[in-house]
C-alpha cells in the first residue's frame, strides 16, 4: 500500500512504453501515474507527469494537447518554485507552440528559458535555449539568425562536454549552410554531425 512508490513504478512503465514507441500505453501509465500524484500531493512528481505526457502528445502529433499539458506542468514548476524544471518546460512548451506556428509564444517561451538558464549559471540549459532559438528562426527562413545561434549552441555544448547537444547542433548547423547554399561548409558540418552519432551510438 506504497503509493508514492505505485506512482513511481507506473511512471518508468510510462517512460518505457514511450520509449518503445507504444504512445497510447505511455499515456495510459502516465494517467495513472497521475492520479496517485493527485491524491498524495505530489506536485513535483505531478509536473514531471504532466510534461512527460506532453512530450507523448508532441511525439504523436497532437500539439493542442502537448500545449495544454506543458502549460498545467509549467503552472506547478512555477508554483512550488522549481526552477530547472521550469526552463524544461518553457523549452517543450515553445516547441510545441513553433509546431502549431504560434512563433511569438514560442519565441517568448524560449527567452524565459534563456533568462532561467543564465540565473541559475545552468549552461546546458543556456544552450538548449539557443539552440532552440536558432531552430526558431531557421523555422523562420531567417538562417543568418539560426547559425547565429547555433554557433553560441555549439560552443556551449563543447565547453560543457555535451557530445549529444554538440551533434545534434552540428546538424542543424548544416541543414541551415545548406538552405544558404554554402555546400561545402555544410558537408563540413554535417560530416562532423555524422561522426559524433555514431561515436556515442
Amino acid at each position: 500500500n506504497e503509493r508514492r512508490g505505485e506512482e513511481r513504478v507506473l511512471n518508468n512503465m510510462a517512460g518505457t512504453f514511450h520509449y518503445l514507441g507504444q504512445y497510447e500505453m505511455s499515456i495510459n501509465y502516465h494517467q495513472k501515474a497521475l492520479e496517485i500524484a493527485r491524491e498524495i500531493g505530489d506536485q513535483e512528481a505531478e509536473a514531471a507527469i504532466l510534461s512527460n505526457l506532453g512530450n507523448t502528445y508532441g511525439i504523436i502529433g497532437d500539439f493542442s494537447m502537448q500545449i495544454d499539458y506543458q502549460t498545467k506542468a509549467l503552472e506547478i514548476c512555477i508554483k512550488i518554485g522549481n526552477r530547472k524544471a521550469e526552463s524544461q518546460t518553457l523549452g517543450a512548451l515553445g516547441t510545441a507552440y513553433k509546431k502549431t506556428e504560434n512563433f511569438q509564444n514560442s519565441f517568448a517561451c524560449y527567452q524565459k528559458q534563456l533568462v532561467i538558464g543564465r540565473e541559475l549559471n545552468d549552461l546546458k540549459t543556456e544552450g538548449n535555449a539557443l539552440n532552440n532559438f536558432g531552430s526558431l528562426y531557421y523555422e523562420l527562413s531567417d538562417y543568418n539568425s539560426a547559425i547565429e545561434y547555433f554557433d553560441k549552441g555549439l560552443k556551449i555544448a563543447r565547453e560543457i562536454g555535451d557530445k549529444r547537444g554538440e551533434g545534434n547542433t552540428l546538424c542543424n548547423y548544416g541543414k541551415a549552410l545548406l538552405k544558404l547554399q554554402k555546400y561545402q561548409e555544410a558537408l563540413e558540418y554535417l560530416q562532423a554531425s555524422l561522426e559524433i552519432c555514431q561515436k556515442i551510438g
